[in-house]
């Protein structure tokens, strides 16, 4: 039996995932297949992905010579689904799957939303959906498909591309195939949703989604997005990557924001605002926290971390550079002030027993949880703060550009 520790095999690595996903709202469960297209570096008669909670009712190889059928064990200790054949496979292989699983209560994975189903699967979490390579390191296409009852709207990390009806009143949504991307970047959003007119930020189109009742308060969400997304693309060197961001309020949200790739999903309150009424303190965080999320998109989505103990990477980075480009896009709102207040919050955790380094070794992503914490995003922050000032602010741009 493995554990919570266990790693997956690098000789095993997955190009693209082909997944059509048919969720029940009211009952809260999900069927779905499709197939996982492979490269096995070495002859192999065992396939093995993450996979939590999925009941696997079809699963066949194919490679070059042929079809084979596999024997399925599921090893909970782990989160793995391991595929068994009867000879060794080897080279480009297609793992055509079947399987059912059910939404989650603790607002992890697929779980229900209010009038939405949503994803959530930051740190490893993608696996209570998907049959997948579930570590940052392991970055794949994927081209998803849902099937939904007709009424409802489904957003995911693509554009949808084509919308066909089915039988039972339903239709099936197929989106556009996405760079690729590590597998906690994924996300699907469905249910009854209302979404704001489209705004440019260039060529990129922006739209921010919301329940309906709450589409009024998208405006602020909207003109944010636009202005900050083109100050990015210029600070990086690098053009948007994912062809279209949507920004959804979700009802039920552990986190404050989550990055997913071109759809970006936000707890109700850092998100959205009525901008004739909202203080000052209140437009200062929504702007702080959209501008992190879409710093994401690059450092992060664009160039990712190998595995967990580089969380640093990508949180500090964002954090840091929020304060920076809303500070420029606003300098009268004093940004860098409350960048210190947090420096401070994270300075007094940091004089505690329990603290830990900014970069720290990381066994399992349930420890990786653990450090989303103002060590990881604030003094990481200020540590990079602290580099671009010694280095200059010219000098330390070319170097993250560079870098990317």
């Amino acid at each position: 039996m493995g554990d919570k520790s266990f790693r997956l095999s690098r000789a095993i690595r997955a190009q693209r995932y082909l997944y059509t996903v048919a969720p029940d709202l009211e009952a809260c469960t999900f069927s779905a297949s499709g197939r996982a297209e492979l490269d096995l570096a070495e002859q192999t008669r065992e396939i093995v992905l993450h996979g939590v909670a999925l009941d696997i009712d079809r699963a066949t190889a194919r490679d070059q010579t042929g079809c084979e059928p596999a024997t399925v064990r599921i090893d909970a200790d782990s989160q793995t689904l391991h595929f068994t054949f009867a000879r060794e496979l080897g080279g480009a292989v297609a793992l055509e799957l079947a399987w059912r699983g059910r939404f989650h209560q603790d607002l992890r994975g697929l779980y229900r939303a209010g009038p939405m189903g949503v994803t959530q699967f930051e740190a490893a979490d993608a696996r209570r959906v998907f049959p997948c390579l579930d570590e940052p390191g392991f970055k794949a296409v994927w081209e998803l498909a849902v099937e939904v009852p007709e009424q409802l709207t489904v957003l995911s990390n693509g554009a949808a591309i084509s919308e066909t009806p089915i039988e039972g009143g339903r239709k099936r949504v197929a989106f556009a195939a996405t760079p690729p991307l590590s597998s906690y970047l994924v996300a699907l959003v469905m249910g009854e949703l209302a979404g704001s007119k489209t705004a440019q930020a260039g060529e990129i189109e922006v739209r921010t989604w919301a329940v309906p009742e709450k589409l009024p308060l998208t405006g602020f969400a909207q003109k944010c997005a636009a202005t900050v997304l083109p100050r990015l693309a210029s600070y990086f060197g690098q053009p948007y990557a994912f062809g279209k961001l949507d920004q959804v309020g979700v009802p039920a949200f552990e986190a404050g924001a989550m990055e997913n790739a071109g759809c970006v999903t936000y707890r109700e309150v850092v998100l959205l605002l009525d901008e004739q009424r909202a203080p000052l303190k209140v437009r200062k965080r929504v702007a702080e926290v959209i501008t992190h999320e879409l710093a994401h998109q690059w450092f992060g989505n664009l160039v990712t971390m190998r595995w967990w103990d580089d969380l640093w990477l990508k949180e500090a980075f964002a954090t840091w550079l929020a304060y920076k480009i809303v500070d420029g896009w606003m300098p009268g709102w004093r940004m860098w002030d409350d960048f210190e207040q947090g420096k401070q919050m994270a300075l007094s955790l940091d004089a505690l027993a329990s603290t830990h380094p900014v970069r720290c070794r990381v066994a399992n992503a349930e420890q990786a949880t653990e450090n989303f914490d103002a060590i990881t995003y604030e003094k990481g922050g200020a540590l990079l703060r602290m580099l671009e000032g010694f280095l200059g602010e010219q000098s330390f741009q070319r170097g993250i550009q560079a870098y990317m």
